[in-house]
């Protein structure tokens, strides 16, 4: 895998061979050989590569990138896996352009359609180039592709609850697992607890992955960074086995 140093998810990969490893974990457990998986926010193509080796030759892999550099990263990393198909846009909660914010390939975690949430870390908001993104629903891309999706990790820089207004029908119809990035800022105070709210109305209750299992998650008003798992309803008891 093709990585950019000094940037932050390239430096984990790079130094231990993984990033966030709970995600990793529930990825390992929770895909089989075969199923469908969605990358949303596919960065430089870790959970990607990840899902195409767990899911074989008879799975699929739909990785998003909407950021022009960082994509082609993603397809040079994923150009010899047969079962992954990149796609240079954003998905959102419809169809038309938007507006980006490209903050280049040393901060690539946090190109955005806003400001970008720039860790504390950085001393100094980076400079950012804007230009218009294709934007479109996961629902118009399932209608257009006529796939399943089993799995679907949603890590967008805020975007989340957009996307996952965009997918209303697939989550209902098909009650993928959903893995959302946790955490308020600033910027956006409240958004992970929206996104909480929104999934728990339609029967998607939420977990966190602690020693070695999906643990049930009380909803909290804010949230520090994690990744939170959402299980639909009739779907809880293949939890953990």
């Amino acid at each position: 895998m093709r990585v950019v140093l000094p940037e932050m998810v390239s430096f984990s990969i790079y130094r231990y061979g993984f990033f966030e490893e709970d995600l990793s974990h529930v990825l390992l457990k929770h895909l089989k050989p075969g199923q469908t998986f969605f990358d949303v926010g596919g960065h430089f193509g870790y959970f990607s590569l990840l899902a195409s080796h767990v899911l074989g030759r008879g799975g699929a892999v739909h990785s998003f990138e909407p950021t022009r550099t960082t994509f082609e990263v993603l397809k040079h990393n994923t150009a010899q896996c047969a079962n992954v198909k990149v796609n240079n846009v954003a998905l959102h909660e419809r169809s038309g352009v938007l507006r980006f914010h490209d903050f280049g390939l040393r901060f690539a975690a946090y190109n955005s359609l806003g400001t970008g949430r720039l860790g504390h870390d950085v001393q100094t908001p980076a400079p950012s180039t804007e230009y218009d993104v294709k934007a479109m629903s996961l629902d118009e891309y399932l209608g257009q592709t006529r796939v399943k999706p089993d799995f679907i990790k949603i890590d967008a820089e805020n975007a989340e609850l957009d996307i996952l207004k965009g997918a209303r029908e697939a989550l209902t119809k098909y009650h993928p697992i959903i893995s959302t990035e946790a955490g308020d800022d600033e910027s956006n105070p409240g958004r992970t607890r929206r996104v909480v709210d929104y999934l728990m109305q339609l029967s998607f209750w939420p977990y966190l992955f602690q020693n070695g299992r999906l643990i049930k998650h009380e909803p909290q008003e804010t949230y520090d960074f994690a990744n939170l798992v959402f299980v639909a309803e009739d779907r809880i008891d293949t939890l953990n086995t």
